[in-house]
């Protein structure tokens, strides 16, 4: 870039991400370094908003002649625009620097997706080579990698899966325009029974239903679907393999920021996952689930807690999960975790949806003189703020979860609870399955830990099937590239349950017998003929 007066021109700063950029833009101070000149491809001619200098007037947005006079493009108009606008710009000879917020451009050769507090090193590197394409990456991706950037960075992830629960927003404002006249469309629907507060909910609710089914194709034009009051589990095209394309980023989009994968001198990360789209106008939210390389050590966890500083997420909470992977966390390595929490004034909770395999597997003496349960719970929950255990999963529960903390955390959680919908009526019932399972499905964990080694044990010795060796009741194997769409197709017939994408997954629980192990092992062995 030549000279701190570079001519900017900007396109589509009026939408929703424009008039963000815009307003970023004057609170840092950025219109005083350039020569903005604003296009619009709907109002030429009028009146450019007060930061323009010398250009008062708005240019075409087609116009390529004008375009080209910019040192700088940066646009919001979107994808269409730049699909029609870019190629004829570039081979027109212009040479200058695009800076684009839609996703047309982002997995070109030639292109940068930026997102500098984590790939600034990237940015750097394409600088210095001459790149002149600067993309905006996918709102969800890039919100990930802000809180977890450090992980990639470092080099720790394995494999990734993510849950992302997209808002209208990511669609763009007609269609947030769009949810907003869907539930108007259904308030009006059910208003007469709302108001009246002797209306029965399955009436309202039945009318709702009819409602969504019969909404119009111009009330539905952007989604295609009702959105209001429902979700859509599918956003965008098919990749030909299942996947859609907005799952799809997930991984492209990941590696590329982070140099990695195809065009650079670094593996890609395995990442999969799904995204729906759900009926809020913004925020979107994920879940994620690693597989790491190895242990963090303490002093990397240290290193990752973020600075004082605006541009990063404040670091709040600790959260450590036992067992992670099937893996039990070693006791010291919680105690000396939980301290370096307290040093930096970080809260700490544990995630315990698997918590008593952990203790079954963790406690003390022989078999004559075994800690008791609860002795080696309360020692490995000592330093923890908080704790979540499940009572599905291993302990066969129907339903169900507890919350462990201080009088005020439990109070704050029931009241947060209360606001999302959780409260049930008659919920004892579920409660007493609950407490049965605690009284009577801890100490039988033993025997999945058992029958996950059995699993292990009858998997040995097949060629391009890698299986490690369980510590709790979750067997994972690792298939060669060459034979894991063949194998998955196999279990698929032989119906071999599984979970996992780059690596299979087995969880031994309590309805899986010593029996049922040894029937699944002959199974998945029958793809190598033995």
């Amino acid at each position: 870039m030549k000279n701190s007066q570079n001519t900017v021109g900007l396109v589509g700063w009026r939408g929703m991400v424009g008039s963000v950029l815009i307003d970023r833009m004057i609170a840092e101070n950025d219109f005083d370094l350039i020569e903005p000149i604003f296009f619009s491809t709907s109002n030429a001619g009028g009146k450019a908003p007060t930061q323009a200098k010398n250009e008062t007037t708005l240019k075409d947005a087609m116009d390529i002649a004008a375009l080209k006079k910019c040192d700088i493009i940066i646009t919001a108009q979107g994808g269409d625009y730049t699909a029609e606008v870019y190629p004829k710009l570039r081979a027109a000879g212009w040479q200058g620097h695009w800076i684009d917020a839609a996703s047309t451009l982002r997995m070109e050769g030639d292109a940068v997706i930026v997102l500098d507090p984590v790939n600034l090193p990237v940015i750097r590197k394409a600088l210095t080579s001459g790149g002149k394409n600067w993309i905006g990456g996918n709102c969800t991706v890039s919100c990930m990698l802000m809180g977890v950037g450090a992980l990639f960075k470092a080099g720790l992830v394995d494999w990734m899966t993510s849950m992302t629960y997209q808002a209208a927003s990511g669609g763009g404002a007609q269609h947030m325009r769009e949810l907003l006249t869907q539930f108007g469309t259904l308030n009006g629907e059910v208003k007469a029974l709302l108001d009246d507060p002797k209306s029965a909910i399955l009436e309202i609710d039945r009318r709702v239903l009819a409602k969504q089914q019969a909404l119009s194709a111009d009330e539905t034009t952007n989604f295609g679907v009702p959105l209001g009051g429902s979700l859509i589990p599918w956003i965008y095209t098919d990749m030909g393999n299942g996947v859609s394309k907005e799952e799809w980023k997930a991984g492209a989009e990941t590696n590329k920021i982070l140099g990695q994968g195809a065009g650079f001198n670094a593996p890609a990360v395995p990442i999969d996952g799904f995204c729906v789209r759900v009926g809020t106008m913004r925020c979107h939210s994920q879940a994620l689930t690693f597989k790491l390389k190895k242990d963090v050590p303490l002093a990397d966890i240290e290193a990752a807690i973020k600075p004082d500083d605006p541009h990063f997420a404040r670091t709040r909470l600790l959260a450590l999960e036992n067992t992670i992977g099937g893996r039990v966390l070693p006791p010291a390595y919680l105690m000396q975790a939980t301290a370096h929490a307290r040093r930096h004034g970080l809260a700490t909770h544990l995630d315990g949806a698997r918590f008593f395999n952990a203790v079954v597997a963790s406690r003390q003496g022989d078999e004559d003189r075994h800690e008791s349960i609860n002795a080696c719970a309360h020692r490995l929950l000592e330093g923890f703020d908080s704790v979540s255990i499940c009572l599905s999963k291993g302990l066969g529960a129907p339903v169900g979860s507890v919350l462990l903390g201080s009088r005020a955390l439990i109070a704050s959680g029931r009241r947060i609870r209360k606001m999302l919908g959780g409260g049930m009526r008659q919920a004892g019932v579920l409660a007493a399955a609950g407490v049965h399972a605690l009284e009577h499905h801890v100490d039988r964990l033993a025997d999945d830990h058992a029958n996950a080694q059995r699993l292990w044990q009858g998997l040995q010795g097949l060629d391009g099937l890698t299986v490690t060796q369980p510590q709790t009741n979750i067997v994972f194997a690792q298939a060669n590239a060459d034979l894991a769409g063949r194998l998955v197709a196999h279990l698929k017939a032989r119906q071999v349950g599984y979970t996992g994408l780059y690596a299979l997954r087995w969880v031994t629980h309590l309805d899986v017998s010593a029996t049922d192990v040894d029937d699944a092992v002959a199974r998945i062995r029958a793809f190598w003929g033995s």
